[in-house]
């Protein structure tokens, strides 16, 4: 079985992007044989240690009239590039990795075409058109919970098209944290700073902390890259905060995540934190918002709560102590074990994969 994985950009390495990654290492480890068509970039460097990579021409675009001209150049280079690819390695399945890389696929070859589609789009008129339309060139889609699978659905894509597929982590690469609560509560937020994510949660939520006397560290790890202005306004709110850090962008979020009692992730719209899974599978029990996928991983005071306000937020933490602590960081573990390992991940797509196949 060989597998084409695609994506549209290299520049930015997300959670659909870690995912991807890791669902080509456990394929990898089952037999198949797995490439990678990416343009150059930092994601494409990573996944040369897991696939045969192929450096194409495809560019980030948006539907706007000043951008077609560009993004038809890169449409067409890219078609050339990939059918090559595709004939030259004898490819059995094109698993595109996101909606735009799926476009690339449009009019492609007779390969089948997975679209792995990592997000939940706003319910617009003109998002259910263009949901429809790209839907009509997949054989399968994937989507990260229920909930992006229900938007799909009620966009009018057929259901028997769309299957949830649960993103995972190798369990190996995350030790589980000691579960002792201490006087003061170390929190993080870990992700882009935007409106989305509710990162305008942190001024008030720390308020109410300082408010009732709890002791408390909030680190903050992300930037505002879709939106610098609003990050930057949220960052000059919470400057007087002594007990919030900001420290952008990191790669050590595992040892990060060793020194957190519990993760925030207010979010207003999201498929599925993969943030969240991280936590999880440090023994970090989570606290998020009811919306997306998020009540699909946390369940209300198992492993974690489900907050519609800072005012709720902070009464959850206050009516802690260690015992309850423990069984939500153990119940943490136990749900990352069942539900978002990679190997599991990599036992559903590879059965997809033989279905559409044969």
């Amino acid at each position: 079985m060989k597998i084409l994985f695609l994506s549209h950009q290299s520049e930015f390495i997300y959670g659909g992007e870690i995912c991807t990654l890791e669902l080509m290492r456990s394929l990898k480890e089952r037999g198949v044989d797995v490439f990678f068509a990416a343009p150059p970039g930092p994601y494409f460097e990573r996944a040369k240690e897991v696939a045969k990579c192929f450096p194409i021409s495809s560019i980030q675009f948006q539907r706007k009239l000043r951008s077609l001209p560009k993004f038809f150049t890169a449409f067409n280079s890219t078609h050339r590039e990939l059918r090559k690819i595709l004939k030259e390695n004898d490819i059995d399945l094109l698993h595109a990795t996101s909606l735009k890389a799926t476009v690339y696929t449009i009019g492609l070859s007779k390969t089948p075409v997975i679209w792995h589609h990592h997000d939940i789009l706003p319910k617009s008129f003109s998002n259910r058109k263009w949901l429809r339309f790209i839907g009509r060139f997949s054989a399968q889609i994937f989507t990260p919970s229920e909930a992006a699978r229900v938007a799909l659905i009620e966009a009018g894509i057929l259901k028997e098209k769309v299957s949830t597929i649960y993103n995972g982590f190798a369990l190996s690469n995350w030790k589980p944290r000691d579960h002792t609560l201490g006087y003061k509560i170390h929190l993080a937020t870990i992700g882009e700073i935007s409106y989305r994510k509710g990162s305008d949660w942190l001024k008030s939520t720390s308020e109410l902390l300082g408010k009732f006397g709890m002791e408390f560290e909030w680190k903050v790890i992300g930037a505002g890259l879709s939106d610098p202005e609003f990050a930057r306004k949220v960052e000059q709110d919470c400057a007087s905060i002594s007990q919030i850090s900001f420290l952008g962008r990191r790669n050590d979020v595992a040892k990060i995540l060793q020194e957190t009692d519990f993760l925030i992730t207010p979010s207003r719209q999201d498929p599925l934190p993969t943030v969240i899974v991280e936590a999880f599978l440090s023994g970090v029990p989570a606290i998020g918002t009811k919306v997306g996928g998020i009540p699909e991983m946390i369940q209300d005071g198992v492993n974690g709560f489900l907050v519609d306000s800072p005012e709720e937020l902070v009464e959850k933490l206050r009516s802690l102590n260690p015992d309850r602590y423990r069984s939500l960081a153990l119940s943490a573990r136990e749900t990352a074990e069942k539900m978002f390992s990679s190997a599991f991940m990599a036992e559903c797509v590879q059965d997809r994969y033989k279905k559409i196949i044969g």
